[in-house]
């Protein structure tokens, strides 16, 4: 995120002039509604309050929140940022709202968003949501999970068609001026589950082995401002987010990725109701943009 700020203009300006689309559950929409914080005014006082709302205690278990500028409390320096209206202006940038199974979002982003919207996108890419990594999920399964290239009817005894990543690869294959972005899951407090962690590894190597553009969601919703890691919340410590309003989940051992607490303020889910998260991913979406068209830092 510290690349944010060293953004040549030239860069900005192809970035910006970049037709793209990316779909995507309510995170997604939060992640939109943050990019809007960068050219919705020229001073940062007078942008939508969503971006301008962090935590001012988090000394105890109950955590307070509230939206600066706050007379009583010093504006914290991560939610800080200098919005442009020209500068980020994200016009050509468009959000598309989708929900369903990670195969259902696969056949909708393939059979639908594309093909809808080929003419008017030099850029396309859709994020499987937290929703889609829960216990039980078979979506990073050995067999069938998203990376099994499995054939559409006939497999299955019901004859159903399958979605997988071959049929990304094949839009890839048919439309070859088209860039797609591949991203990992959003995250929750709560998911952090195993079969996310391992679903996220695979995208990563996936786009490593195979030289794709990767946005790296749940690597940045999963450490802190300082860098420092962080897990599910079963973890045995208590977070309360109103006096009546706490979890505290046994201890189950494990340390499995999740939401840090500093970007939501839900117990169990991980919407980006605090501006730090959304602000941070933002900032890193700008940067991806600019590498696309070319720069290098």
């Amino acid at each position: 995120m510290a690349l944010f700020d060293q953004i040549p203009d030239q860069y900005l300006t192809l970035a910006r002039n970049t037709r793209m689309l990316f779909s995507d559950r309510s995170v997604g929409e939060n992640i939109n509604n943050f990019l809007n914080c960068f050219d919705s005014s020229t001073e940062w006082v007078d942008a939508p309050a969503t971006c301008r709302k962090d935590y001012y205690d988090t000394t105890g278990s109950l955590w307070q929140s509230t939206t600066y500028p706050d007379p009583n409390y010093p504006t914290p320096a991560r939610i800080l940022f200098d919005p442009d209206p020209v500068k980020y202006n994200r016009d050509n940038w468009t959000f598309v709202y989708a929900q369903g199974d990670w195969e259902a979002l696969t056949d909708g982003f393939v059979s639908q968003i594309v093909p809808q919207n080929l003419n008017t996108n030099d850029v396309l890419s859709y994020q499987f949501s937290y929703l889609n990594i829960n216990f039980g999920s078979n979506i990073e399964d050995a067999d069938d999970g998203f990376f099994v290239d499995l054939p559409h009817f006939g497999y299955y005894p019901n004859g159903r068609e399958r979605w997988d990543i071959s049929d990304i690869e094949g839009l890839e294959t048919q439309y070859p001026s088209k860039t797609i972005i591949y991203w990992t899951t959003s995250l929750a407090r709560s998911i952090g589950t195993p079969e996310g962690e391992s679903f996220n590894n695979q995208m990563r190597q996936y786009a490593i082995a195979n030289d794709k553009i990767l946005f790296d969601v749940a690597d940045i919703e999963s450490h802190d401002p300082s860098g420092q890691p962080c897990y599910d919340n079963r973890d045995g410590v208590e977070y309360c987010n109103s006096a009546n309003n706490c979890e505290n989940h046994p201890n189950d051992g494990q340390n499995i990725a999740a939401i840090c607490q500093d970007y939501t303020t839900e117990l169990e889910g991980g919407h980006l109701g605090v501006s730090a998260g959304g602000l941070r991913i933002a900032k890193a979406f700008w940067v991806l943009m600019a590498r696309l068209n070319g720069w290098t830092p």
